[in-house]
């Protein structure tokens, strides 16, 4: 598959150039630019953050390896140190016997006493010479063990400068991607608040159909107040009307009272 597509590809180049002469790579490389701005645009801002995310954590392995790097330096820088100590001494040590040696060869003894023998004046310059070679020696190493130790120094003090400098930077780059996230949310919910579109047409329809409702209500209302009215304006009952004799009694007694006190009425006959 791989090698058809590069044969494809050959082939495009190949019919590109004859058709397009010198200006075929011309061609090539706008049309690069134009498909690399095109996939560039359709990558999610979500995305980019992730890859973000992603390429900062991915800082993580170099600064480890840093960090052991400055670990193994201290760790042999203390050894070193506590080497030269050691041969310091040590040769301290020695430098007090070759000068007895030479005090003892500036006598005009022959025989000397070495460890609890007897030795002779030869016997004791000879020590004297192998004591002297191994002090020389031995003061040659501690002296490369200074020279070792200050490149060492200087090689932890760089490594470390170095360390906090990309400690520092990776610091920076978290707040960065932090503050670029924020940013992301805040523009995602603003343009989440744009897009929420209230429909005023339907609050207004709610609306009416509660004002109707209180109107329905209201006309219910008004009614039975009024047939209350009514009811309360009607007799009890059929039953409870006052009989014609009843009736004739009543005028007859209220017209008698007002002959005798002499205000008498005139009732006109109907035609």
């Amino acid at each position: 598959m791989l090698k058809r597509a590069l044969t494809v590809v050959l082939w495009s180049a190949v019919g590109g150039g004859l058709l397009l002469g010198s200006e075929a790579f011309s061609y090539l490389r706008t049309f690069g630019g134009s498909m690399q701005r095109a996939v560039r645009s359709e990558i999610s801002p979500e995305f980019e953050l992730q890859r973000l995310q992603d390429e900062v954590a991915g800082l993580m392995p170099e600064v480890r390896n840093l960090l052991r790097t400055v670990a193994e330096q201290s760790v042999d820088l203390r050894d070193l140190e506590r080497q030269i100590q050691s041969r310091e001494e040590n040769l301290e040590q020695q430098q007090a016997v070759v000068l007895a040696l030479r005090d003892e060869l500036s006598t005009d003894k022959d025989v000397f006493i070495c460890q609890s023998r007897s030795c002779s004046r030869e016997e004791v310059q000879q020590e004297l010479q192998h004591r002297f070679d191994a002090f020389c020696r031995l003061e040659e190493t501690v002296s490369r063990d200074h020279q070792i130790r200050a490149a060492l120094q200087g090689t932890l003090r760089a490594n470390q400068s170095r360390l906090d400098s990309v400690l520092s930077r990776r610091e920076e780059l978290d707040v960065e991607v932090a503050q670029l996230e924020s940013r992301l949310r805040q523009i995602e919910a603003a343009e989440e608040a744009s897009t929420l579109q209230v429909d005023d047409t339907r609050f207004a329809a709610v609306e009416s159909m509660i004002r109707r409702m209180n109107h329905d209500l209201d006309v219910r209302e008004s009614i039975l107040e009024s047939e209350g009215r009514l009811l309360s304006r009607l007799p009890d009952s059929i039953g409870n009307r006052a009989s014609e004799h009843d009736v004739l009694a009543a005028v007859d007694e209220y017209f008698s009272d007002r002959r005798s006190s002499g205000q008498e009425g005139t009732i006109a006959a109907a035609p």
